[in-house]
């Protein structure tokens, strides 16, 4: 649940000089504690006063946060010379309290246009003011070395150390030669003036690169945060064109977070990096960059990724044989199936594409393009939301199909992909009813585009890889991705998807 709070001290809610009041935005399931941790991690002790918490209220996404911090920017009350970019000055306290009545009366309608309408604030400007917005919106920055140590805060970096030193002896001294060499990628997740985590990377070799450090503060943990950072990092290596990207990690429980990115176990070290007790598990990625449409070749990409050493398929439960053995694949238009001496692993379209990211291979797979306004993106991205529109296709199945987003105007750009997960065919007013807060519209706002009773599909959408290199309209007409601007939910060639990923 996305929430609107406000707070201030005693010293800064004076009468006679003003009123200072803070107005962010965190999520939780519980309003008041949810607020009060988000306060209480900002504040620290930084200052003398207790902070006062003035309201926290439910809202539907964070272009809410946008569109107030906009409305009180037109009325004059933004203070664009404070440490934060989110503090408003109210002239008096009753200013304030109709604002806070306000906002509480909106929440309970979950109806905000008394602050304008989002749509106009989200999408007003250039492309490139946009896209800004968006990428802001998304809350992972790429810094690179040499300048990192003078962006990253020294609070943040005191919190890197102390969780990870205990594991990695040194970790200090490594951290600051890493964030001193102009070769290492740092992937930062921002949320507001909150750092959540990081992700760091750096080229091994002309075809090869390590993720040496994947971080994410406590309390932001569960926010899908984790999830931006890789996808981020597997854009860029995509790009880079990598062959592998290797990672290690002594967290057992992470084997499953890593292996959702396409990483499978190479091999457990002993004793690494001073540790006398934990073992290091070291995994790759392997970065298919080739097309490969027949099963012939499927069989030469399922042989390419790397197989477990002997026994620990086992102790694991990861999908690669192991070596030596005899095994053979299976591809149909519901994935993948291996099969070796006992064991078996089925894949969903969406666990083989992740495998053999970026190319697509060995599925009989359908691929979509979804046109978006990008005032839409800006609310939800980043996290699974749900998509209305008209029924099309009806008959498919679209269950871990990969969907390209075309934003559009004033973007004009294909600037991302998602996996669907489900698809729903029903009447507006049933779809409403019970996925409705998964959207981004109001009550208001969904019955004005779709009558109670007219049919409609609702897609739901995860794993949202914003690219860090948006493909224009202009030079996807180019490269005949496009013709021109997609009216509808459409299918796309494969062809043209080869074209999107970067594959041969």
């Amino acid at each position: 649940m996305d929430i609107i709070y406000a707070y201030s001290f005693p010293a800064y809610l004076n009468p006679q000089e003003g009123l200072l009041v803070k107005i962010g935005r965190t999520t939780g399931e519980q309003l008041e504690k949810a607020a009060s941790e988000r306060v209480s991690a900002q504040v620290g002790t930084s200052n003398p006063e207790q902070p006062v918490l003035l309201c926290a209220v439910a809202v539907p996404d964070r272009g809410i946060e946008m569109l107030i911090h906009n409305h009180l920017k037109q009325c004059g009350q933004w203070i664009d010379n404070a440490p934060g970019r989110e503090w408003f000055k109210f002239d008096n306290r009753t200013l304030l309290d109709t604002f806070l009545e306000q906002l509480e009366r909106c929440s309970l309608i979950r109806d905000f246009q008394y602050f304008g309408r989002v749509d106009s604030v989200l999408e007003s400007g250039t492309r490139e003011e946009v896209l800004d917005r968006l990428e802001r919106a998304y809350g992972i920055r790429t810094i690179l070395g040499a300048t990192a140590r003078n962006q990253i805060p020294d609070s943040f970096i005191r919190e890197l150390e102390s969780a990870l030193s205990p594991q990695y002896p040194g970790f200090a001294s490594w951290l600051n030669r890493t964030l001193a060499d102009e070769n290492t990628v740092i992937n930062v997740a921002i949320e507001g003036e909150d750092w959540m985590g990081l992700a760091i990377w750096k080229q091994k070799s002309e075809h090869r690169a390590k993720l040496s450090t994947l971080f994410i503060l406590p309390q932001f943990r569960g926010e899908q945060v984790g999830e931006r950072l890789m996808l981020r990092c597997l854009e860029q290596w995509r790009i880079r064109r990598f062959a592998s990207v290797v990672v290690s990690t002594a967290r057992r429980d992470l084997l499953g977070f890593f292996n959702r990115f396409g990483f499978l176990l190479e091999g457990v070290g002993r004793q690494c990096y001073g540790r006398d007790r934990e073992d290091e598990l070291f995994l790759t990625k392997i970065m298919v960059t080739q097309a490969q449409e027949t099963p012939a070749h499927v069989e030469v990409v399922a042989r390419s990724l790397l197989p477990l050493p002997s026994g620990l398929e086992e102790m694991f439960a990861l999908p690669i044989a192991q070596s030596g053995g005899s095994w053979h694949c299976t591809a149909t238009s519901a994935g993948i199936t291996l099969q070796a001496e006992g064991i078996r692993k089925q894949f969903s379209r969406s666990q083989w594409g992740s495998l053999v990211f970026p190319a697509i291979c060995g599925i009989e797979n359908e691929f979509y393009m979804l046109p978006v306004r990008p005032s839409f993106l800006i609310r939800r991205v980043g996290r699974s939301w749900i998509y209305f529109g008209t029924p099309r296709f009806v008959e498919a199945d679209l269950d871990d199909s990969t969907v390209f987003i075309y934003a559009s105007s004033p973007v004009t750009a294909i600037v991302g992909e998602a996996v669907i997960t489900s698809r729903e065919i029903g009447t507006a007013k049933e779809l409403f009813s019970r996925l409705g807060n998964s959207g981004v519209l109001s009550e208001t706002e969904f019955f004005g585009m779709y009558p109670s009773a007219k049919e409609i599909q609702s897609l739901s959408l995860k794993r949202f890889m914003l690219y860090q290199q948006p493909i224009m309209l202009e030079e996807a007409r180019e490269k005949e991705i496009l013709n021109g601007p997609p009216q509808s939910f459409q299918r796309v060639p494969y062809e043209a998807v080869k074209k999107i990923r970067g594959v041969e």
